[in-house]
């Protein structure tokens, strides 16, 4: 048996351990301590895990196959598939409501907060004005989403300028909008969202997608920096990172896709010798910053790349002292091109948003020294421990190599492997970071992939199914026990409330149809004498109403009461919201069947002697009044009801 193979039965072994552990929580502190702690719960139903590992062991297994294959294509594409499955599986863990689950983190301010920012452009002059005030844009949220607080533009503006583009596109959003409009039809703010508000939710909500095409950008950088075999094993790998999997569809998930493909460029760039694409880099950079400043260590990691891979070379390639001058000069031109742009679009510097961004960041407090140790542990266990510590070992065979001072041998993947390994160092050292490091620096996990696959690259591929399998068994107990994402919404009424008491007296039938949506089936009411606030006595019209909808309407109504006495004279309205908040008019479907009402309307008179009426209206915030085609079949903005008579014992 050969060193490595020893290694990784050690790492089987060890993993399988602490899964044990993880799964009976013996040892909570694995989980987070001194102020954030992920939260554990076993699952509400184990049978809801077979999807996941059914999923897994078809991905296993045909990807195995498809590893020994002339040309990684295949391999490739299936990797993708299998990204988006298993992500789609291990929410199926936690939730069989799956599209509701991915739309209320998308749309969510807890897990989010940039769809809902873009919404809120629109009601704050426009992106042109967002942008300009965008640290007191950020400032503003600091009760409504913690994201939002240190976020720079990229995403929200992104998600506008989807929005300006679909309300281009009626018949795509007529499509998409009305099942996400369903979803939350009792929050006002969201039911409120044009449809193209509510359709490019559906960007987020494809985040598994997006997120599984590092598939491709990693191969690339795999086979370009380390080998064949590290490309295909860690494409093969990256979907069975338990982090890629718990935090969609965060926008963390698809960081590691934009940071491989600058990777690429900057590769590309320095390997081959053309500025061009360090240029692109460096604008891929300032792209991801303008994103979010979590991804900053990649100006970092670039820098350390491009030193390491002076130093690698200046012998064998005869490079000048300022060489690694020229190639900073290159990739900080694209950044300075993109933010510079920025400024003078704006007249807002990454100054300015860093401040702002860093000041909200910072306030979380968190103990220093113990969160040396935990933030690498929160890290290397979403990204998963059996690829962490075979990482490890391929950090150590580099070391060896340079104790032995062969450091003009290294390959490009070993200068790339230390370099992410001092820029975890160093952000772990600074104290910057507060909790959550393995969704954070999630950005980083492919470069442990990478590095793990160097290790198997080069040795019997039964040890690289071994690790498979382990980090496979790491996904499923993570997935099983932790809850590590939600989005804080409540979920809608399933069904109107249903009375318990019917009225005395018969229903009367009407047929007034609102909007061509809401049907007024029928109608009973009757007068009595009931206190008012004050306990006094007065006469007071209960009403009984019978509803059936054909659709959905798309903002908040109000019923407008206005009662007319029996010598015609019109009393105050009374505006009520059919069933308050437990069913409310935003929620009515065809699905709801008859919906039953009962309202209380004070008559504002001393006497309820004869017979009174009342002026229906179904009307919006504003006063508008939704057009109403009466029983005979003429358009109104009123319909009226009636009569109503004192009830006779």
């Amino acid at each position: 048996m050969s060193k490595i193979t020893r290694f990784v039965w050690i790492i089987a072994a060890a993993c399988l351990v602490w899964a044990v552990i993880l799964a009976l929580d013996v040892v909570p502190q694995l989980r987070g301590d001194y102020g954030w702690r992920w939260p554990f719960a076993e699952p509400e139903n184990y049978t809801y895990l077979l999807p996941l590992i059914i999923s897994l062991i078809i991905y296993m297994g045909l990807g195995w196959k498809l590893q020994g294959r002339a040309t990684a294509h295949l391999l490739i594409a299936w990797a993708v598939l299998g990204g988006i499955v298993l992500t789609v599986a291990a929410l199926y863990v936690t939730t069989d409501r799956l599209r509701y689950e991915l739309y209320t983190r998308t749309i969510s301010g807890l897990s989010a907060g940039w769809h809902y920012a873009a919404a809120d452009m629109d009601d704050r002059g426009g992106a042109e004005k967002a942008l300009e005030d965008w640290p007191d844009f950020m400032a503003s949220y600091e009760y409504f989403s913690s994201h939002m607080t240190t976020s720079p533009p990229g995403m929200p503006l992104t998600y506008y300028g989807v929005n300006q583009l679909l309300e281009k596109t009626p018949v795509l959003t007529d499509r998409l909008a009305p099942t996400l409009r369903a979803e939350q039809c009792h929050n006002y703010r969201i039911i409120s969202y044009s449809d193209a508000e509510l359709s490019s939710a559906w960007l987020g909500m494809l985040t598994p997608l997006w997120g599984s095409l590092i598939a491709l950008p990693l191969y690339w950088l795999g086979r370009r920096l380390y080998s064949e075999q590290a490309a295909r094993w860690s494409v093969l790998w990256w979907p069975l990172i338990p982090a890629f999997l718990m935090f969609t569809p965060t926008p963390n998930t698809l960081y590691p896709c934009l940071t491989v493909l600058v990777l690429v460029f900057l590769a590309k760039g320095i390997l081959d010798r053309q500025a061009r694409w360090v240029l692109a880099a460096g604008l891929g950079a300032a792209i991801l910053t303008f994103i979010h400043f979590t991804l900053l260590p990649i100006i970092f990691f670039a820098g350390l790349f491009t030193l390491g891979e002076y130093f690698r070379r200046r012998k064998s390639d005869s490079l000048r002292w300022h060489w690694p001058i020229i190639i900073g000069a290159w990739f900080g031109a694209g950044l300075l091109l993109f933010w510079g742009g920025f400024y003078l679009v704006s007249g807002v510097t990454i100054w300015d948003i860093m401040d702002q961004a860093f000041n909200e960041h910072l306030t979380l407090d968190r103990p220093y020294f113990p969160w040396l140790f935990l933030h690498l542990n929160d890290f290397f266990m979403f990204t998963g421990w059996p690829l962490t510590l075979l990482a490890g070992v391929g950090i150590g065979q580099i070391v060896r190599a340079f104790r032995r001072k062969e450091a003009q041998s290294l390959s490009p993947g070993a200068i790339f492997s230390v370099g992410a390994v001092v820029t975890l160092l160093v952000i772990d050292l600074s104290g910057t970071q507060r909790g959550e490091s393995g969704r954070i620096w999630l950005f980083l996990s492919p470069v442990l992939v990478l590095m793990a696959g160097s290790v198997i690259g080069g040795i019997d591929a039964r040890n690289g199914k071994l690790i498979t399998v382990v980090q496979a068994g790491m996904v499923v107990v993570m997935v099983g026990y932790l809850r590590v994402i939600g989005s804080g919404l409540s979920e809608p009424p399933q069904h109107a409330p249903v009375l318990t008491e019917t009225s005395p007296t018969a229903l009367i039938g009407n047929g007034s149809e609102f909007a061509g949506t809401l049907d007024l089936l029928s109608f009973a009411g009757h007068i009595e004498m009931l206190p008012d606030d004050n306990g006094t006595a007065q006469p007071t019209l209960v009403i009984w109403l019978n509803w059936r909808s054909k659709g959905q309407l798309d903002i908040p109504y109000y019923l407008s009461f206005i009662p007319v006495s029996p010598e015609g004279q019109p009393q105050p309205a009374t505006v009520l919201q059919p069933f308050d908040e437990q069913y409310p008019i935003t929620c009515w479907l065809p699905t709801s069947g008859e919906m039953n009402d009962r309202l209380v309307i004070p008559l504002h008179s001393e006497s309820a002697d004869g017979e009174w009426w009342v002026s229906l209206a179904i009307m919006d915030r504003n006063g508008k009044a939704l057009e109403v085609t009466t029983p005979n079949g003429t358009p109104d903005q009123q319909v009226g009801l009636g009569p109503f008579k004192t009830l006779t014992p």
